[in-house]
């Protein structure tokens, strides 16, 4: 069979009496040329059931040949193609971009961990390093210029505290915004509502349109998981995306750019008197209005939706439970308790069903 994978279509068949027991390579054609695929594919069922299939030599691409492939491919357009650039020069420092992909084995991965360890690097830095290795080396893979992956030894990171702004903090940031001299700070304003209001990542916010939106309903077309998700608006939200004329560009908050909005959130910061608290950041919006939504009462299923999370994991490590809840369970708890004999609260476990 064929099957496409990293946008080229691949060739599956068992190798009858041969070694390796499959054959699985690329045939380097892309989505929109399954018939050549399929041509090839036949070619090598036949090749294999003669007896006159002969593995291809070892291959001979390195590191930097599938990097080069990859941004043209995949990174072309990433918005965090200098990180991937940076991260990619790192990883050269100890394992070359001659190296031949099959050389790049654990034990040399391992070795660029330990270094980079040694070198100051926290663990969540050191995973952004291999994230970008594991990529090349999983299309390297795909493109069948590597049999199997070497092993990449992920780095436990630490759960960091998950900053939210409280409700006075939240009115001081619009206060301040108020006064701000700096342009654009009104526009600013009514980002911040917005993302408060919403939990709509700043990247996803800066993109809405007026088409984006249907009544209350927000639809969020691009996200971080790819999946388009809707989330709904609040009333002081919807009356601020609907009251805000489309920019030259089409958006709804044109002109402020991800710089614009970093630029006006260090001066509200530092006028806070809040310039060390480095986790106040804009990102902290998207915390507060997850926390709000489970102190709400709302449900974990249902916050992970509005935030737009694949994973629920990500959502239970993200998210951390109210304080307001927590104190409510102890008193329900207190007041159970409280209600019961002293007789009763001291059952023997061998009666406990």
């Amino acid at each position: 069979m064929i099957t496409l994978r990293s946008g080229v279509w691949h060739i599956d068949l068992p190798n009858v009496g041969g070694v390796p027991a499959r054959i699985r390579k690329s045939t380097g054609f892309l989505p929109h040329e399954r018939k050549q695929a399929e041509v090839e594919h036949a070619r090598t069922a036949v090749a294999i059931a003669e007896g006159k299939y002969a593995m291809p030599a070892a291959t001979s691409h390195t590191l930097q040949d599938a990097y080069d492939a990859a941004l043209k491919s995949q990174w072309a357009h990433a918005k965090s193609r200098r990180d991937i650039e940076t991260n990619y020069a790192t990883v050269c420092r100890f394992i070359p971009g001659a190296t031949t992909l099959p050389a790049v084995s654990t034990e040399r991965i391992d070795a660029m961990i330990g270094g980079l360890l040694a070198e100051g690097l926290n663990p969540k830095t050191v995973n952004r390093k291999l994230a970008v290795l594991s990529k090349l080396l999983h299309l390297a893979q795909d493109w069948g210029w590597i049999d199997r992956m070497p092993k990449i030894r992920r780095q436990r990171e630490a759960i960091g505290r998950v900053r939210i702004l409280t409700n006075t903090e939240e009115a001081t940031v619009l206060q301040w915004l108020d006064k701000c001299p700096l342009p654009h700070a009104r526009a600013m304003r009514d980002l911040v509502v917005t993302l408060v209001d919403t939990g709509l990542r700043l990247s996803e916010a800066l993109r809405l349109r007026p088409m984006d939106l249907s009544g209350r309903h927000v639809h969020v077309a691009i996200s971080k998981s790819g999946r388009a998700r809707v989330v709904a608006a609040t009333q002081r939200v919807e009356a601020i995306l609907t009251g805000r004329p489309a920019g030259a560009d089409g958006r709804i908050f044109y002109p402020l750019t991800q710089d614009v909005c970093g630029h006006l959130w260090a001066w509200v910061r530092e006028s806070m008197g809040l310039k060390l608290d480095t986790e106040f950041v804009i990102h902290a919006l998207r915390h507060t209005c997850g926390k709000r939504l489970l102190a709400a009462g709302v449900n974990i299923k249902t916050v992970q939706s509005i935030l737009g999370h694949a994973k629920i994991e990500t959502t239970l490590i993200y998210i951390t439970l109210a304080e307001g809840a927590l104190t409510d369970a102890s008193d329900r708890l207190a007041g159970v308790t409280q209600g019961v004999p002293c007789d009763a609260q001291n059952v023997p476990r061998s009666r406990i069903g």
